[in-house]
């Protein structure tokens, strides 16, 4: 079970290793699972909108929801409560990816990572 906040704090991180270039099955799973998260964080991102909804009046501007002070502590706690689901994720995690030398993630995408990817020595993917 992963949960909804691990996926969005990861989604630069699994933008920026999706770029890489792989062998063609890595590339394979990781565009396979990229698509699985994606869709969560979709849903999210809309649960998100609507606590903002509930909450919150459209600026002026159309650009974002204000939400009144006396609001923002439920508002808060919806959120915090969204960001805390754990989902199932439909697909065989963490990846094994080998490491190589022409990957070019930081230690913080790594740690980011951690819950979907396992970074082994070697030169096999799997």
């Amino acid at each position: 079970m992963i949960k909804l906040k691990e996926i969005a704090n990861s989604a630069g991180s699994f933008g920026k290793l999706a770029s890489q270039d792989f062998d063609i099955v890595t590339a394979y799973k990781i565009k396979k699972l990229a698509g699985i998260l994606q869709k969560e964080l979709d849903l999210y991102n809309e649960q998100k909108e609507n606590v903002a909804k509930k909450y919150g009046t459209m600026s002026d501007d159309e650009k974002y929801y204000h939400i009144a002070e006396d609001k923002i502590e439920e508002a808060n706690k919806e959120l915090e409560q969204l960001a805390e689901y754990e989902v199932e994720i439909q697909y065989d995690i963490p990846l094994e990816i080998a490491i190589d030398s022409n990957i070019k993630l930081s230690a913080n995408d790594i740690i980011l990572l951690e819950p979907f990817v396992n970074f082994v020595e070697g030169d096999e993917n799997g």
